[in-house]
């Protein structure tokens, strides 16, 4: 029984290691979003790849998105990224100026469980919409939640929210 633990660990951390240099399999993939939601994924825009470029942070990364409690008031749509970097310094420089994107007067902190060596969870004040930053190891990625309509989230539905996706992105990551 203990053989077959080892087994499996060193199974999973061999293939979130293959994995690490490949971004699109690390990313958030269709079967994560809930049922009937509208998946998307690419290439990270060029004005961020510019970015990261410009403070020396050489990696790839993907960017997404999934549209889903689609009824007539409205849809939620989460998106995200992730940056797989040469090594855990530049990823370190990558969160630091993404944090430094989301350290808004108009934004609150918030305490969400621990989801790799660096992160940060805020909310807006006025619309509740929850942006999570998380580093681990060489790679970084971000959710960001959005109603869409006359869809109204409240700070608890938004981080329950934020919650259910980071801890699949969390497992996808292999962090």
């Amino acid at each position: 029984m203990r053989l077959a633990i080892t087994v499996t660990a060193l199974t999973l951390a061999a293939s979130a290691a293959a994995a690490a240099g490949n971004p699109t399999a690390l990313a958030l993939q269709r079967r994560d979003c809930p049922p009937g939601a509208k998946y998307s994924i690419g290439a990270l825009p060029d004005q961020v790849l510019q970015g990261l470029r410009g403070i020396g942070v050489h990696g790839d990364g993907v960017y997404g998105a999934c549209d889903y409690a689609r009824a007539a008031a409205g849809s939620l749509t989460l998106t995200f990224l992730v940056v797989a970097t040469g090594s855990p310094a530049q990823a370190a420089k990558a969160y630091a100026a993404f944090a430094k994107e989301l350290a808004d007067p108009s934004k609150r902190k918030a305490t969400l469980p621990r989801y790799g060596d660096q992160q940060l969870a805020v909310v807006d004040r006025e619309s509740s919409e929850p942006d999570l930053l998380v580093r681990e190891g060489s790679l970084m990625w971000e959710l960001s939640l959005k109603p869409n309509g006359v869809k109204v989230l409240t700070r608890a539905l938004a981080l329950a929210e934020i919650g259910k996706f980071a801890r699949k992105q969390k497992a996808r990551c292999g962090c």
